[in-house]
């Protein structure tokens, strides 16, 4: 296994525990540009973890965040992310997303999120859950 293919697996690891914060500040460059679906370039962790913040407040409780598959292909990587969740409404959700990323000095510097529109569940894979939002 490359160094790549090691700080993807790690970088996957923190995600799917929802250290989210700790892993862009460990492989993401501060100014890097991410894009979602068809949206121009979000810049920075800053706005990034802003956004997360935000989406955090819209759900009632994380189940379940893992990658299905990633891969390393020269100094890109892609992963196939799977989340399920419950909204403030109390209705469950999950949602797949495609992370192409672009990597230089074993950081990030440009992301791309390609992903579905949320897809209505009756119930959680598992009622074991990653977060929930206690206020």
């Amino acid at each position: 296994m490359n160094s790549l293919e090691k700080n993807v697996e790690e970088l996957v690891k923190l995600v799917s525990q929802y250290k989210i914060k700790e892993a862009l500040l460990k492989y993401y460059e501060e100014d890097f540009h991410a894009y979602e679906n068809t949206d121009g370039p979000r810049i920075g962790i800053e706005k990034t973890m802003n956004r997360i913040e935000n989406e955090k407040n819209e759900m009632d409780t994380l189940y379940y965040l893992d990658a299905k598959v990633w891969m390393v292909k020269g100094k890109k990587s892609i992963i196939h992310w799977v989340c399920e969740f419950k909204d403030l409404t109390g209705k469950y959700w999950m949602v797949e997303e495609a992370s192409i990323a672009k990597w230089h000095n074993g950081k990030i510097y440009e992301d791309k999120y390609i992903y579905n529109m949320p897809i209505e569940m009756s119930k959680p894979s598992s009622e074991q859950y990653i977060y929930r939002n206690e206020e």
